[in-house]
């Protein structure tokens, strides 16, 4: 049946953006169940009937009537339902490519982050050969005034 096939696919209902998805198919899955309870209600109406011809021509068309809604009720909900999953699964796929770039701008700043350290560590090392360069230099200076 067409709810069987709804209820067996495969779906990431798991994901953090899933929740007001999730609620709604909960919702439509109670609405369905309780249309299901309402079907085999109205057959149980329509067996007893049959005593009567009276009662049971009319409450055959009242039956046939809830049965008719509640097919028609059961497949619009069907059709909402996999719709909502379909949403879901863009959904899931969204979330995931934003995770994915996330992960790659985090790699690519983690990666700026270490040339800039690198970079750092060199200047260091020529400002401290200038350093010494300059205490060369006043020495130096030092020396050749005392001459």
């Amino acid at each position: 049946s067409a709810l069987a096939a709804a209820k067996s696919r495969p779906s990431n209902l798991d994901a953090p953006n899933a929740t007001p998805l999730r609620e709604k198919i909960q919702v439509l899955e109670k609405t369905l169940a309780a249309t299901t309870r309402n079907l085999e209600n109205t057959a149980v109406l329509l067996a007893r009937s049959n005593s009567e011809k009276e009662n049971a021509a009319i409450k055959c068309e009242e039956t046939e009537a809830a049965l008719q809604f509640n097919m028609e009720n059961e497949e619009r909900l069907m059709e909402e339902l996999e719709n909502l999953k379909g949403k879901l699964d863009e959904q899931i796929k969204e979330s995931q490519k934003a995770e994915e770039k996330h992960q790659e701008d985090c790699f690519m700043a983690s990666m700026e982050a270490e040339a800039l350290k690198n970079a750092n560590e060199v200047l260091k090392k020529k400002l401290d050969k200038l350093d010494l360069a300059k205490l060369q230099n006043e020495a130096l200076k030092g020396y050749l005034l005392s001459r």
